[in-house]
Order: structure tokens, then sequence, then C-alpha cells
């Protein structure tokens, strides 16, 4: 993926976050090598004597979401699960200014991504999320995105789509209430890291402050639906998961879930964010992914 947006060319880039890195974390001598970034950030793997970090950069307008990130990962990490967690600036915050946008430093987190292939990896995430969860249940982060966000009027133009996508969000609407919390928000295999330490997970850039569920619904969806899932589900209530009583409505939450893909997605085409991706075609996959897991009932 190209940096050139940001206005600087890499070599500047890479530059400039040396020298943060020594300025606000103390860092001399450290390597920072670029990573393939997320949807919404861009990161970089930062060697240090001693020591191995890594360096995530959002857009001035997403710093709020990556705060809430730093705040989560710490919340979680008192699970005892890994979680990237933030390490503070010398002057006791978790981000910095850099360029048009800012910066915090992560511990990193060792391991080799989960696939989700197979049932030893969906009875691993699970397990995870039930840790997680209990430490993170009751707890909110500020800057968080807030249950639920999801607008049908912003798919007006594909009406049977919005027309789902209503149905849903007054179903969920109508729900009594499900156990709360700071979740995640995108729990797929590859955040799940496993090493000798244990299943770490990482990559708390899409926070949200809403029901637990729906982060199970989350990993339900990247496993591939219920029909793959049920390893899963099994351990995270055989965990204690705090979303166990919620489950009976894993399958609304899993169409909540699709109807959140297809808002974030037509968002990025409306706006033309490539943000993440090589081109607008993976919005485009995205957004279609979305729409065929909504309308399938219908066809």
């Amino acid at each position: 993926m190209s940096i050139w947006w940001i206005g600087w060319d890499p070599t500047s880039v890479e530059e400039a976050l040396g020298t943060l890195l020594v300025e606000e974390w103390g860092l001399r001598d450290a390597v920072a090598t670029p990573l393939d970034g997320g949807m919404n950030s861009l990161t970089w793997t930062v060697r240090a004597p001693g020591a191995s970090y890594v360096a995530k950069w959002v857009r001035r307008e997403g710093t709020d979401l990556l705060a809430a990130g730093a705040t989560a990962a710490r919340l979680a990490a008192r699970s005892g699960v890994l979680t990237g967690a933030p390490v503070p600036r010398r002057g006791g915050s978790d981000l910095a200014a850099l360029g048009e946008g800012v910066v915090a430093l992560l511990e990193h987190v060792p391991g080799a991504e989960l696939d989700g292939e197979n049932d030893e990896d969906a009875a691993a995430m699970g397990d995870v999320l039930a840790r997680v969860h209990r430490a993170t249940r009751g707890q909110a982060a500020a800057g968080a995105l807030r249950w639920h966000w999801v607008e049908p009027h912003r798919l007006d133009a594909d009406p049977p789509l919005r027309a789902v996508v209503a149905d849903v969000v007054r179903q969920v609407d109508r729900l009594g209430a499900l156990v709360h919390g700071v979740c995640h928000g995108d729990p797929a295999p590859e955040a799940f890291l496993r090493s000798e330490h244990g299943v770490g997970l990482i990559d708390w850039g899409s926070v949200v402050d809403g029901p637990l569920l729906y982060d199970v619904a989350s990993a339900v969806m990247y496993l591939g639906g219920p029909a793959y899932a049920a390893p899963l589900l099994h351990a995270y209530a055989a965990h204690d998961g705090p979303a166990t009583a919620d489950l009976d409505y894993v399958d609304l939450l899993l169409r909540m879930r699709w109807a959140v893909q297809a808002d974030y997605f037509a968002g990025r085409l409306a706006s033309d964010d490539l943000t993440g991706v090589e081109d607008g075609s993976d919005n485009q996959r995205g957004y279609d992914r979305a729409r065929s897991a909504l309308l399938v009932d219908l066809s």
C-alpha cells in the first residue's frame, strides 16, 4: 500500500517517526519497518535495543478511536491475554502527533496469526474472547464507537439492501438489555496470535462500547457463519464469557454485523476512501459480500 497520501514520501515518514520515537519515548537507535496497514491505519515494527514494538498511525480524525483502542487494550490486558497494550509517552499520554495524524507505540505481541480454518483455532478465539470480556465487562472507553451507529438511510442508493438493514436494526432496537462492555469490534482470526505464551489478541482499532455479543457475532461472521462456529461458541460459554446468557441472539447480532459491514463499505465507496486497500475494487468486494449475506434469505 502506498503512503504518499500523507503528503510525504515513505523515507520522510520513517525519518519523522524515528525522531518522534527518540523525543517522546526515549528510543534511540530504533529501526522502524513498514507493515501492511489495516483498513484505517499505517503500522511499523519498531526494533530498539532489547525490545520490539509496533507503531500505529491514523489520520487526525481517527484520534479518538485510536485513543479508545489504547484504553481497551490496556483494560483487556488485565485478563492476562497479551493485547498489544500502549506504551505511554514520557508525558504519560498514549498518543503523539505525527504529520497529519497521531501515532501510538504498542507492545509487540509475538506469534503466528490464526487462520480460523479448524476447530482448534475457533475454540481458541472463543476462549480468548471470554477472557478479555471478563476484564472489559461494564467498562467504557472514551472515543469508542457507541452502539449502535447503523443508519439505513445511508443505503438509499440500494433500496433492497436498505429495507433489509432497516428491518435488522428494528429487531436489534427491540431487544432487551444485553451484557455491555468494551468490545474489540473486529475479532478476525488474524487478530489472534498464537505463540509459546498462549493466544494474544491485537488490532484494537475498531473498539465498540456496546453488547459483548457483538464481538462473538463478529467472530462467527469471520469464521464463515454459525455452521463453522460451534467450537467458538462452546469455548466462550465453557470459559464463562459474560455474553453467554445472550447467545440466543447471536444469529440476529450476526445479521447486524453484516449490516455494519454494508454501512462501512458503502461509506468508503461514497468517499473513495482507499486507506489500507490497493484500489476501490476492494471496497466494492466488501460491500458486495455484505449485501449477499443479508439478501441471501430473499433470493
